[in-house]
């Protein structure tokens, strides 16, 4: 039995629904990768930003302790 009618017979995808399948896929990769960059941009200057705090930290405890010693005297 030979089947004439298109939408019977042929299982698989049209082109425009590939076509569109694909662009819709690189949209949301692009996007996922934006916003992956964005959070690595921003976990790279928080991390600067905590260094930065430590070290300041670390210099006034310096200080404070010279301090400390000088008045001893």
């Amino acid at each position: 039995m030979m089947c004439r009618r298109r939408s019977h017979c042929d299982h698989g995808f049209t082109l425009v629904e590939l076509m569109l399948a694909v662009v819709l896929g690189c949209l949301i990769c692009g996007v996922a990768l934006m916003l992956l960059y964005s959070e690595t941009r921003h976990g790279i200057t928080l991390a600067k930003r905590t260094t930065l705090k430590q070290w300041q930290r670390r210099s006034l405890d310096l200080v404070k302790g010279d301090l400390e010693h000088a008045s001893s005297w």
